[in-house]
């Protein structure tokens, strides 16, 4: 009977104290990761969080989650596209642009 009441007691101090106990990363850390694995931003949050802000596990964390493979998107090539010329009037100048799309 004195067990059962002191684990009501102690309970929702334990349950409350590891709640409250939350990494939160700051934005500097948050951009760190961002730029070093081109993962979005909430990911990068939601692994610094897991790590508490331990830039190292969170990459792995991110890379075992799949997350850090922007580069795969950038390495496809841009399919369609105009190309635009213009000239100066006395030809001394001239620009040649292209504009690609790459639909996803």
């Amino acid at each position: 009977m004195l067990i059962s009441f002191a684990i009501k007691c102690l309970r929702p101090t334990f349950v409350k104290s590891f709640s409250n106990a939350k990494f939160a990363p700051t934005a500097t850390l948050i951009k760190k990761l961002r730029e070093e694995t081109g993962s979005p931003i909430n990911e990068c949050k939601v692994a610094l969080e897991i790590h508490e802000g331990n830039l190292e596990q969170a990459k792995e964390h991110l890379k075992a989650k799949g997350m850090a493979q922007a580069s795969k998107r950038f390495s496809k090539t841009a399919q369609e596209g105009v190309i635009g010329v213009s000239m100066s009037e006395d030809r001394q100048f001239s620009v040649i642009s292209e504009v690609k799309k790459k639909y996803e």
